[in-house]
């Protein structure tokens, strides 16, 4: 039986309770004026006297209402009634989403194939992509909080602490966020600014367990497990499980980088890179050591950080001296030793640029190969070997790769053109026809009536198109 009145403000009739959260109610209930089923999220009556808390329902309420993407549970409704106590308790009337949330997907089922982990991200970060264009950040991107109907629909739902920057997300211990540390981004675990990137973060973690079958960090308190999104290290799916697609592993790595600046810069940007992982699954989008070395960078700051606020300042003093009198002496002795030079940074550089640098330091320069870049513009350096920082003898050679660009491309149309005429322009955007298909039609003969990649869908370098050509007879 409901635990409020079957029938609010002459309206809404509830039906049952299908969930329970920190401070809210969910009732599945019949909108008797829209004549549909909706979701009713009711404010608990211990938290309506807590005007702190009224008002974040209110945000909630807020955020909901205006945003409206078709991967994002709708908001169609907000008011409040006088309980059966007496009480006004608010209220949200939310799309009502005939299925399971992700967490009781993963929990009966498991880890999920790469095709679906693909699919169910992809509509998250839509969702995201969404929300971050409003002007909102969600924060509490989790398993709980993504819907999926019985349609395979996916929804992103819960907007409570959206955009909201203050104590809730770093109070580990509260019931709101008890919930979501598995998925907490390092910067909201060591109380930095929460920016997109987090939310890009939450939802890495969220491909990650589907994939792999769990979130990356447990432990035995959530301070333990938040403390390791801050100094831990998170394995790469494919070493967990060698099916696992090496692309798809990758996406995952540079979406839960420690540094915000060294993930995805949108939510679109890694739907693309996700498109690429299918497309390709054994073709690496990261440079693995790279990133592990961003992530070691990262995780030392955020270490030393840490301990400032644990133990007296004295220590970190003490860091710092050290720290300084091993510069002084490596210093001293790369200057005694006239014949040893150090490897500048050439990322971002052009041929030249870099050339110039490395002859100032009496480093030779050779160019290995071009690679695609989706970080790098054309003919500037995206990669080098050694690294920067390194130190080599004088007249010892630097490799570098030179960036050819992204490889993602538009596809274009080409319904209408013959096959010559369709080769030569997917020749000028790297893309190749594989299967070609006869079929009878009225349309003008031996041109193209159908392609296997829609015109203006994402594509990517190599890949490969199947087109059917129209002809006069069944036999050609």
């Amino acid at each position: 039986m409901p635990m409020i009145e079957p029938i609010i403000n002459n309206r809404y009739r509830i039906e049952e309770e299908v969930g329970s959260g920190g401070m809210a109610d969910v009732y599945k209930a019949y909108d008797l004026s829209e004549k549909r089923f909706v979701a009713f999220k009711v404010i608990k009556s211990e938290y309506c006297i807590n005007q702190s808390y009224v008002k974040r329902f209110e945000k909630e309420a807020d955020t909901a209402l205006n945003l409206e993407c078709k991967n994002i549970a709708r908001a169609y409704d907000y008011g409040a009634f006088i309980d059966e106590k007496g009480v006004s308790r608010n209220y949200i009337a939310l799309e009502f989403v005939d299925g399971c949330s992700l967490k009781d997907s993963l929990k009966a089922h498991g880890a999920v194939s790469p095709k679906v982990a693909v699919n169910i991200t992809s509509s998250i970060l839509d969702a995201l992509e969404c929300v971050h264009n409003a002007g909102y950040i969600h924060r509490d991107v989790k398993p709980q909080n993504v819907l999926i109907s019985v349609n395979k629909n996916v929804k992103l739902t819960d907007f409570g602490i959206a955009k909201e920057v203050n104590a809730d997300t770093k109070t580990y211990d509260s019931r709101d966020v008890l919930g979501s540390v598995h998925y907490i981004s390092p910067e909201q675990a060591s109380g930095d600014l929460v920016t997109a990137a987090s939310d890009i973060y939450s939802a890495g973690i969220l491909l990650y367990e589907m994939l792999v079958g769990k979130p990356p960090f447990d432990g035995d308190n959530p301070v333990q497990i938040a403390l390791q999104h801050v100094t831990g290290t998170i394995i790469p799916p494919m070493d967990i499980d060698p099916k696992i697609p090496p692309s798809l592993s990758d996406v995952v790595m540079k979406a839960t980088a420690k540094s915000p600046s060294d993930r995805y810069a949108s939510a679109k940007e890694m739907k693309l890179d996700l498109q690429k992982a299918i497309l390709h699954p054994n073709r690496r989008l990261i440079d693995f050591h790279e990133s592990i070395d961003a992530d070691a960078r990262i995780r030392k700051r955020r270490r030393t950080k840490l301990w400032h606020i644990i133990v007296p300042v004295v220590l970190a003093v003490v860091l710092v001296i050290g720290a300084s009198l091993s510069w002084y002496f490596v210093s001293r002795r790369a200057e005694a030793d006239n014949s040893l030079a150090r490897v500048p940074e050439l990322y971002g550089k052009t041929i030249e640029q870099a050339e110039q640098l490395l002859a100032s330091r009496g480093l030779e320069m050779h160019v290995s190969g071009y690679a695609y870049s989706d970080e790098f513009s054309a003919d500037l350096v995206c990669n080098q070997e050694p690294v920067p920082g390194t130190t080599q003898n004088k007249g010892s050679e630097v490799s570098i790769v030179i960036s050819q660009g992204s490889d993602a491309v538009v596809m274009i149309d080409l319904t209408g053109l013959t096959l010559e005429e369709a080769k030569e322009k997917l020749g000028g955007i790297g893309i190749t026809i594989s299967g070609i298909t006869y079929v009878v039609s009225d349309e003008k003969h031996d041109t193209i009536i159908h392609q296997s990649i829609a015109a203006g869908s994402d594509a990517v370098r190599g890949d490969e198109i199947d087109v059917e050509i129209s002809s006069a007879s069944a036999d050609h």
